[in-house]
């Protein structure tokens, strides 16, 4: 995994935890909502990233596999 995206799962784990000390605070819910939104969109873009980045997600074998292919595929489109 190259640093920009160990950097980014590092970032969102920060979020995840900053939600949690939120909700033990009883921090106001918009916020809150906030914060969760934005690790969503963060979560999307990492995941977003790694499929750009062939590498880490579609090996030779992978390609030659239609139902691995499909599921990557969805994935894809479940991030929308």
């Amino acid at each position: 995994m190259n640093e920009d995206l160990k950097s980014r799962v590092h970032r969102i784990g920060g979020q995840v935890s900053g939600i949690e000390r939120m909700i033990v605070e009883d921090r106001d819910c918009l916020e809150v909502l906030q914060q969760i939104v934005a690790s969503r969109e963060a979560l999307g873009s990492l995941g977003k990233e790694i499929l750009k980045n062939e590498a880490l997600c579609l090996r030779e074998e992978d390609r030659k596999d239609p139902k691995r292919m499909e599921k990557i595929l969805i994935s894809l489109f479940k991030m929308e």
